[in-house]
């Protein structure tokens, strides 16, 4: 099985289960802000009816959908991918990107990626960004929830809008494992060895001086990709164990685990559970964001 099967598989299998919440008995709306410079061609489909017909979503505009009663959006005016579709009494919002295809072997499938989920243990609402090509044009889709609304906001490329060096300085990584993690970081395209993060420790990392960060020593999987300019860091497992949110690139899977939303002005994280360097199931998660002293904080943790 390819890995996009596998995140597929993986992801139908979390949804099918569902998050034991009702959307509508907390979010009424579904809103679409368009900040991305282009136009898309609109449709959406209601329970139990036909698409309708297109709508222009123009740069600056916005449109609404009643979450209880609206099944599946459209941006591409097609239907049959770059999709929003919204499982009401399942507790998540989705997202369908065209058919990506994997380069080993050359097989291909949707990819779907949960938006907003609910959380259980948390008692709230879950956002998580996605980057594809919608309708050609490469876009970003994040999430905010204020009050009864949820809002998707299009933005153009795959920037977020704000510097994280403008807020934070040090990106440290703490390992709460019984194991040590070689680690290679990445500047000006090269790769350099560094000290290793022992069991138990921290290691800093600048933000603006730092492109990426391996934790498995080879520099081609396990890594940590900040991108300053942009506004998010990102990780690639070598080996997925658990779906999380995702896009991805070819085979590769980047899964968002820092990123500035535009909607709510304020940095937000999410968590991964994959294989880092051979070890199962491990969890990568940010679990602080000090603005006084300009750190965030990613531990690794079982």
């Amino acid at each position: 099985m390819s890995e996009a099967e596998d995140l597929k598989k993986k992801n139908e299998d979390a949804n099918a289960k569902g998050y034991g919440k009702t959307i509508s008995t907390e979010i009424t709306t579904l809103t679409i802000v368009c900040e991305s410079g282009y136009t898309y061609k609109v449709r959406h489909k209601d329970k139990g009816k036909d698409w309708s017909s297109d709508k222009e979503l123009k740069s600056g505009g916005r449109m609404s959908f009643p979450i209880a009663t609206t099944e599946e959006i459209s941006l591409n005016g097609d239907g049959s991918s770059d999709d929003v579709k919204i499982n009401d009494t399942k507790g998540y919002i989705e997202y369908k990107s065209g058919e990506k295809e994997d380069s080993f072997d050359q097989s291909k499938c949707n990819i779907w990626a949960n938006l907003i989920t609910w959380n259980g243990d948390k008692k709230a609402w879950l956002l998580n960004p996605v980057f594809d090509s919608i309708d050609k044009h490469d876009a970003l889709i994040v999430p905010a929830v204020t009050g009864a609304e949820c809002t998707l906001t299009l933005l153009k490329g795959h920037s977020y809008g704000r510097k994280i060096s403008n807020d934070f300085t040090t990106l440290r990584i703490t390992n709460n494992t019984s194991y040590d993690f070689p680690i290679k970081t990445k500047k000006d395209g090269d790769w350099h060895d560094q000290n290793a993060l022992k069991a138990k420790a921290s290691s800093d990392f600048s933000i603006r001086d730092i492109e990426m960060i391996s934790l498995n020593g080879g520099g081609e999987s396990d890594d940590i990709k900040i991108n300053d300019d942009k506004g998010y860091i990102e990780y690639t497992p070598a080996k997925i164990k658990k779906d999380m949110v995702v896009y991805s690139v070819g085979s590769k899977v980047w899964i968002t685990q820092v990123w500035w939303n535009p909607t709510l002005q304020n940095w937000f994280g999410s968590a991964s559970q994959s294989d880092i360097n051979g070890y199962d199931n491990l969890i990568l998660q940010p679990t602080a964001f000090d603005t006084k002293n300009k750190i965030i904080t990613l531990t690794i943790s079982k």
